[in-house]
């Protein structure tokens, strides 16, 4: 074998290895390109998606106020095993400049059914375009505080928001393949 096939055997098999690499930085860009991206949005001001009068006994009537969330998919493939958590809960009282704790678990939140029903939907699958609306919380004329629509609520939130004036609620969306996105909702009473 000469000194120049093996030269020439040297520069194919670099050049072979930088192609392969090439190829593969090619797919990886598709496939993000490809990928699925979740955003949440908000239906309207203050996450109002729905305020009515509710029944509470025979003939009495209260306004009910619904919050909730859109996620949508605005990417290219399917998103599945789409899930809601609400992370954080904070409130601020009308005397009090800051936002104070509350909870700092993370709960689970549902797919939003109808007023008066409740969803054990807490998964779903996004389609590009698509998207689910989240409820997020709730007040009710003969209660002061807007409750998250969680379950496992410590003992104390109705006690601690009693004259609370505006709320924040940390909430994710996340998929099967851990692809998330997390965004502050704010609702002023």
């Amino acid at each position: 074998m000469e000194y120049g096939d093996l030269i020439r055997s040297g520069i194919g098999a670099i050049l072979g290895f930088l192609l392969a690499q090439l190829i593969n930085v090619a797919r990886l860009l598709c496939e993000w390109w490809r990928r699925p991206r979740l955003v949440i949005e908000l239906p309207h001001e203050n996450c109002q998606i729905l305020s009515h009068g509710a029944e509470v006994g025979p003939g009495e009537i209260r306004d009910e106020k619904i919050f909730g969330f859109y996620v949508r998919n605005v990417g290219r493939q399917i998103a599945t095993g789409v899930r809601f958590q609400l992370i954080k809960i904070e409130y601020r009282k009308k005397d009090g400049p800051e936002f104070a704790d509350i909870s700092g678990h993370a709960y689970s939140l549902a797919v939003y059914k109808g007023a008066g029903r409740k969803s054990e939907d807490t998964e779903t699958v996004l389609v590009p375009g698509s998207a689910a609306l989240v409820e997020l919380a709730s007040w009710r004329e003969d209660y002061d505080p807007i409750f998250p629509a969680v379950s496992g609520l410590p003992d104390y939130f109705e006690e601690i928001c009693s004259l609370a004036v505006e709320y924040r609620f940390t909430v994710v969306a996340f998929d099967d393949k851990a692809r998330y996105v997390r965004k502050v909702l704010t609702i002023k009473d």
